[in-house]
């Protein structure tokens, strides 16, 4: 019934959007076509505006979220973030960054009806179907273009608490391209939705921790760094986990859709 419940509230919540953004997508898209611009930026706006849109007024109301935000105002770059739930990709356009946001994706979630179409107008890289070559020209452009791009290298959702072994192929990309990387652990919706896509209830913490300095990305092996990301964001979800615990035990903590910020 909870399940039922949520879902429906979601596609009341999308066709909303939908009726409300649509004279102002046709109108960035004259706009675009007269001087010029690229499109594929303004389609990335509406992608996150649409996703804190649905964490706002759909998702937020059974799971409440809260974000820390331990960056020091890192606003761009590559923000390489843990896989738990189809959840994240909404929960990461909540993310204090400069501009849109482009996101690197699987083969398949470039053709789902619907947020496919909007996912392939935005350009978002295809890391199933393209060359290494090719992901490193593609984060370059995304970078020029956005300056923002989010990334899941475990490659799939976990729908646990575990967290997989990293793809090396942004790591590299940062390397060679100068980009910063700044991780963000997510943690508490593994279940909300499972990987059977059922929502349960739980509360949801983001922390965007302190980005790794390009002195580091510049003079290291790029796989020592990602080593150390994934050391970083293991810890990091870890402690996440135990404050959820707790609140689960206690029933106390205060959530809600705030920053906490922290030098």
């Amino acid at each position: 019934m909870f399940s039922l419940i949520v879902y429906t509230h979601m596609v009341v919540c999308i066709a909303l959007y939908c009726i409300l953004a649509s004279p102002f997508f046709l109108i960035a898209g004259i706009f675009c076509l007269l001087t010029g611009r690229p499109f594929n930026v303004a389609v990335l706006k509406f992608i996150r505006s649409f996703g804190r849109f649905m964490i706002r007024c759909w998702y937020s109301v059974y799971i409440p979220v809260r974000l820390d935000d331990f960056s020091g105002g890192a606003d761009h770059g590559i923000f390489v973030v843990n896989h738990r739930s189809s959840s994240d990709p909404f929960l990461v356009s909540i993310i204090p960054a400069a501009g849109a946001a482009m996101a690197a994706a699987k083969g398949w979630a470039l053709h789902m009806p619907f947020f496919g179409i909007f996912a392939r107008m935005g350009g978002f890289i295809d890391v199933n179907n393209l060359t290494y070559e090719e992901i490193v020209e593609q984060t370059r452009r995304a970078l020029s273009d956005s300056g923002t791009i989010y990334v899941f290298p475990e490659g799939t959702r976990s729908g646990s608490r575990t967290m997989a072994p990293f793809h090396s192929a942004f790591f590299r990309a940062a390397k060679e391209l100068g980009a910063p990387l700044i991780p963000v652990a997510i943690a508490g919706n593994e279940a909300s939705p499972d990987r059977s896509f059922r929502m349960r209830p739980s509360r949801v913490i983001m922390r965007v921790l302190k980005p790794i300095p390009q002195e580091r990305i510049a003079s290291e092996p790029h796989f020592r760094i990602q080593r150390e990301v994934h050391r970083i964001l293991e810890e990091e979800t870890a402690a996440l986990d135990r404050e959820i615990d707790e609140w689960k035990q206690e029933r106390r903590y205060p959530f809600c859709l705030t920053s906490a910020k922290s030098a």
